[in-house]
């Protein structure tokens, strides 16, 4: 299963991110680029297989992020090949929904309907969806739209 994260406080998604509770409270741990490169430039030059020696490396550099809701992918692709998360803004079939997660399954929902994923025929999603946005980024453009279709 794929996951993103939108960190509240810098408002951006993040993608590489582990979550731990080695501190007793859950926590989101996210590696900077630098870190990353440093950690396969090191097990490049070292011949071994990346991750193999967690001894050897400082992960200072790690930091934990607190305001962070974790959006999970449906696992289908749109004709650009982009995974659709929950909380995605969609338009399908002439209509604009916000994918959700509920009740343990995906659901396209809108104000008037809701069409649950597993309703949805492979072929439409990948030909006749598209993400115009998500709630974090394009609020206002959601209202905006919504407001056109009525």
């Amino acid at each position: 299963m794929r996951y993103r994260g939108w960190d509240k406080n810098q408002k951006k998604f993040i993608y590489n991110f582990a979550i731990s509770a080695s501190s007793g409270a859950p926590t989101i741990i996210h590696g900077n680029d630098e870190l990353s490169n440093y950690i396969n430039d090191y097990y490049s030059r070292k011949g071994d297989d990346m991750w193999g020696d967690y001894g050897v490396l400082d992960f200072t550099d790690w930091y934990a992020i607190n305001d962070v809701e974790i959006n999970k992918a449906t696992e289908d692709k749109n004709k650009n090949g982009m995974y659709f998360f929950e909380n995605d803004i969609v338009e399908y079939m002439g209509k604009i929904y916000t994918i959700k997660f509920k009740r343990g399954c995906f659901l396209l929902e809108n104000d008037k309907e809701e069409i649950w994923w597993h309703q949805l025929n492979g072929l439409d999603i990948e030909s006749s969806m598209e993400i115009i946005g998500n709630i974090y980024e394009h609020r206002k453009t959601k209202l905006n739209i919504l407001k056109n279709i009525k």
